[in-house]
């Protein structure tokens, strides 16, 4: 896959990169092991007196909405460094629980110079 960094004035920088896009299985079995560890790590919580009373449902409400974020990521880009099109300055880049669009740009800034750029990812 092609990465390439764009600032809004047309000045771009590419680089290669390797994105891992997951099936319908690989994203149910993600989102079930990230809700069932979050059950196993409410469970835990179960004796320990007062703090359970906030603990099991910050764990059950987060590992549903991390869940239900897995179900819908379908490609993860395995990070990398890249460097900004103005400064030159490297960027961390990819990595994270991933996106949902492939084909849409993704707004950041830069790490050095905290400039707006917009990553897109195309096939080569």
């Amino acid at each position: 896959m092609i990465v390439t960094l764009t600032l809004p004035s047309g000045e771009a920088t590419s680089a290669s990169g390797v994105l891992r896009e997951f099936s319908r299985a690989d994203r149910a079995v993600r989102a079930l092991r990230s809700f069932g560890l979050s059950v196993l790590l409410a469970a835990l919580f179960i004796p320990i007196p007062i703090i359970h009373l906030l603990a099991i449902p910050f764990l059950l409400i987060g590992g549903a909405v991390v869940g239900i974020r897995q179900l819908v990521i379908v490609a993860r880009l395995q990070p990398f460094r890249m460097p900004c099109p103005k400064c030159a300055g490297s960027n961390r880049v990819g990595g994270g629980l991933g996106v949902r669009n492939v084909a849409k740009p993704i707004e950041r800034s830069c790490d050095e110079c905290r400039r707006a750029l917009r990553l897109m990812i195309a096939d080569p």
